[in-house]
């Protein structure tokens, strides 16, 4: 996708496009499992088996939760037949994120807890600092009453520092939780400036770009730019079609957009697009 669209329209049609064709990326995806799933059957020792394990996993995120946990659940099963501490936190926190996805908050914490963060090796500690930003993100959104809400952001914010303290500075995680932070403080120019630095910076892959764009969605969102907010509400949801991520968000949030405006029958294919490939 292009990062300066002509039109709307040009935007719009190029993502119909890929809605339409989006089975032969689903295709891609699965021969690219399949080249994984065969490592499994090769002779290995149990550490490279989890490692293969934690590909496959990686393979699944945001494409099949089912498939992705049955995984996990390996892992889990062989960290802990080695006895490998290790290898039992690197296991219990993809359940983590797991349970992220299917809506439970609360077994979530109650294993993030479990988890001592003083001994955990160096190597770990970014994705524990996200996992813990997640949940407190996460926690945030659904609380009702605002001094639990406070609480929650509090929490949020203690874990995002710790997420900057931990990763390469200018790296793409770095600054997209950067950026992160200074939507959160209204800071919308420099985040911009930020992400645009890293788009120009780096050779993105189509996840990336997609995470990328709908950053700068939000961005768009907060100050009032409509058109904008579409454009790359659209070009993170090509990537995010590109890439086989079926979490949809920026699809789904583009047709909130189009319902709003009137153009009923496109967001309707938007949500079908979102459905469909949910199940």
């Amino acid at each position: 996708p292009q990062s300066t669209p002509q039109t709307m329209a040009s935007v719009l049609d190029s993502l119909d496009r890929l809605i339409e064709g989006r089975h032969r990326f689903t295709l891609q995806k699965e021969a690219e499992i399949k080249k994984i799933e065969l490592q499994l059957k090769k002779p290995q020792t149990p550490e490279e088996h989890f490692q293969t394990l934690g590909y496959l996993i990686d393979a699944y995120r945001a494409f099949s939760i089912d498939s992705q946990i049955v995984y996990v659940k390996r892992q889990i099963a062989l960290s802990d037949s080695l006895q490998n501490r290790e290898l039992q936190i690197q296991a219990n926190l993809n359940m983590v994120e797991c349970l992220y996805t299917t809506g439970m908050y609360k077994e979530a914490d109650e294993l993030l807890t479990k988890i001592e963060q003083q001994k955990l090796p160096g190597y770990i500690l970014p994705y524990y600092y996200h996992l813990k930003r997640t949940l407190y993100g996460l926690l945030a959104d659904y609380a009702i009453q605002p001094e639990l809400q406070a609480s929650y952001n509090k929490k949020l914010h203690l874990y995002r520092d710790s997420i900057l303290q931990v990763n390469t500075p200018h790296s793409f995680a770095y600054n997209i939780v950067k950026t992160d932070e200074l939507i959160a403080q209204h800071d919308y120019a420099q985040a911009l400036q930020i992400l645009r630095e890293t788009k120009s910076e780096n050779s993105l892959n189509s996840h990336d770009l997609g995470i990328l764009y709908y950053c700068m969605a939000e961005i768009f969102s907060a100050t009032h730019q409509n058109d904008s907010t579409k454009i790359y509400y659209a070009l993170s949801a090509q990537c995010d079609l590109e890439a086989s991520v079926r979490e949809y968000v920026s699809l789904y949030r583009l047709a909130e957009l189009l319902f709003q405006e009137g153009d009923i029958e496109r967001a309707y294919a938007y949500i079908k697009c979102s459905v469909e490939d949910a199940r």
